[in-house]
């Protein structure tokens, strides 16, 4: 095969922008696999970047035989596009090798010399298609799109008709196939197990004839499946004379003939109607549940009429069930929640939707309730038969419920508020810090300086509690070298007092990522020292801390003054008040008393 000539342009036609050719979207990043066989090192190279970009896992080779051992690899490939003249074989006998192994691949035959012959011999041997040098690219894609679109279909309808013959045959409801007469043409297994007919009873039947003659017109229901989907509760008749509940289901489909059929699905609802006249035979143990519930049930018509109230109505309103029934149970509603509340009940009785709502009512009392309410749309009939649709109401009052919420709400804002002033003072202190850190950080000689001749003891640890830097103070308050500090942990220099109050003060500096004070008492020189310590953390742009620095000035002395300045005080007022003389002492500027005894 030449390189020349290889690939051709129409200029007729819009150029292709492969990667947005909606054609192709659906195969993106699908992964199938494409082996090119052709002997021109370029060629492969081209293609092979084409079909990467097009998301194909791309195998090539540059001979027949090289790509035979691909293929007996077990590798499989979706396309295979191989060239007809190859080094080694021609295309055609290699595409016969690939049919053989894999019949459902996809070929494609690359030509520079057409002849009648070869194009036959090629369909002969399966060959998806034929193109002649020079190709257009955007042709060959093309067929490979068809073909690969027509691959999944035809895989897509192989599993969807094995499914769906599962499925009929493996289900438990009654599944039955009828002409457009209705007659059936079809039934599964369950069919015949469940009504004692054999599957030759069935076929050639009109299915009218198998159903109860109360149930269902032979016409109506022919008419009804050709214009529409149907469901129903009818009784089909078993063998042996007796009637089965069957709820059917049954629509139409056309085939690939463009044959119209019914499909009938029925399934076995005896229990059901069995439960439904249970169900009937225990109102009176369904009202006895209801009238110990803790919520109030009431039923009313669409216009509010109460029909029933539970016992526990009187709880909720202050009035007996024979004081409300009967009466309008809007005019209990509070009049700014009424508006929309009629319209919504109205609506939800209509429509068989569900009721859920919360308003307020007025108690007998006239104190106000607030009630959640869930309401469902019943039949009903009343004292002549006549139907009509009402709603049971199950109601709750929750008007301690709301107060409570409230109050946590009122208690979160605060919270809330409390937060982000806290957090504003944070944000203010660490900005602080980190501007007086960054400041010294451009200046490390001056800091040094500062750090070495600074009373204050000052050391920096990294994220796992390694001293980073520690200055002279630092050395001479705890008689150790710089050098045999940095890199190491409090435990390998302190005793345990020492390192568990370090511990719990830089714990907390990183869990609130803040600045914190703490007064810190530390043994050393023969005598217990308190320092007042300053520990903040050093974070980096993102806000994430890489370092803890402490900041711990000596306030011993302070600490004895003010006990001292304490101890003279009331010295004094001992003796200023027990001088028998009346004393005063007053200043001299606003000349006023400020201390008598």
């Amino acid at each position: 095969m030449g390189n020349s000539g290889y690939f051709s342009c129409n200029m007729g036609r819009q150029p292709l922008n492969l990667l947005e050719n909606p054609a192709w979207e659906h195969f993106m990043g699908k992964e199938n696999s494409i082996l090119i066989v052709d002997d021109e090192e370029k060629i492969l190279e081209t293609l092979k970047d084409v079909f990467e970009d097009m998301g194909f896992k791309v195998e090539v080779a540059a001979t027949g035989n090289k790509a035979l051992e691909l293929i007996e690899e077990n590798v499989y490939f979706d396309v295979n596009l191989i060239d007809y003249r190859l080094p080694d074989m021609d295309g055609l006998t290699l595409l016969k090798k690939v049919k053989k192994k894999n019949p459902d691949t996809i070929a494609i035959i690359i030509t520079g010399n057409a002849t009648l012959q070869n194009a036959i011999e090629a369909l002969k041997d399966g060959v998806d298609a034929y193109f002649v040098k020079p190709i257009i690219l955007e042709d060959v894609l093309h067929k490979i799109t068809q073909s690969l679109e027509k691959k999944r279909l035809q895989k897509e309808i192989e599993i969807s008709e094995e499914r769906f013959r599962l499925i009929f045959e493996n289900a438990s409801d009654l599944v039955a196939v009828l002409n457009e007469n209705r007659v059936y043409e079809y039934v599964n297994k369950n069919q015949v197990a469940m009504l004692g007919y054999t599957e030759d009873e069935f076929i050639g039947q009109e299915a009218v004839k198998f159903m109860h003659p109360e149930d269902i017109q032979e016409k109506a229901f022919l008419e009804g499946v050709r214009e529409k989907e149907i469901t129903g509760e009818f009784r089909i008749r078993h063998k042996d004379g007796h009637y089965i509940w069957f709820e059917i289901k049954a629509t139409t489909f056309t085939t690939k003939a463009s044959n119209r059929k019914i499909l009938m699905l029925s399934r076995n609802i005896m229990k059901r109607k069995q439960a439904e006249n249970k169900i009937l035979k225990s109102e009176n143990k369904y009202r006895n549940l209801v009238n110990n519930l803790s919520e109030s049930v009431i039923q009313i018509k669409p216009d509010g009429t109460v029909i029933y109230a539970s016992p526990q109505i009187f709880d909720l309103t202050g009035y007996y069930p024979n004081e409300i029934i009967g009466e309008n149970a809007f005019e209990i509603i509070h009049e700014d929640d009424l508006g929309f509340l009629k319209q919504d009940i109205v609506d939800s009785i209509k429509n068989d939707r569900k009721f859920v709502n919360e308003f307020r009512v007025f108690h007998a009392d006239r104190s106000i309730r607030t009630v959640s309410v869930t309401g469902v749309s019943v039949e009903n009939e009343d004292e002549t038969g006549k139907e009509y649709t009402a709603m049971n109401c199950i109601m709750r009052d929750i008007t301690k419920q709301l107060a409570a919420e409230n109050e946590r709400r009122r208690l979160y804002e605060k919270i809330k508020k409390m937060n982000l002033e806290l957090e504003e003072k944070i944000k203010q202190r660490t900005r602080e810090l980190e501007d007086t850190l960054s400041a010294l950080k451009e200046s490390q000689a001056r800091l040094r300086a500062i750090l070495e001749n600074s009373p204050t003891v000052i050391y920096l640890k990294d994220m796992d509690a390694k001293y980073l830097l520690v200055n002279h103070q630092f050395e001479v308050m705890f008689n150790v070298k710089n050098e045999l500090v940095i890199g190491k942990r409090d435990p390998e220099l302190f005793d345990e007092s020492i390192v568990n109050l370090f511990s719990a003060h830089e714990k907390q500096v990183i869990e609130y990522n803040a600045p914190m004070e703490f007064e810190e008492d530390i043994f050393h020189d023969g005598w217990l020292h308190t320092y007042l310590s300053i520990k903040f953390p050093i974070n980096e742009p993102d806000g994430k801390p890489y370092a803890i620095c402490s900041l711990s000035t000596d306030i011993t002395e302070r600490k004895w003054a003010e006990e001292a300045i304490k101890e003279n005080e009331l010295r004094f007022r001992t003796i200023f008040n027990s001088v028998s003389d009346g004393m005063y002492l007053v200043n001299p500027e606003s000349e006023k008393f400020y201390l008598v005894n």
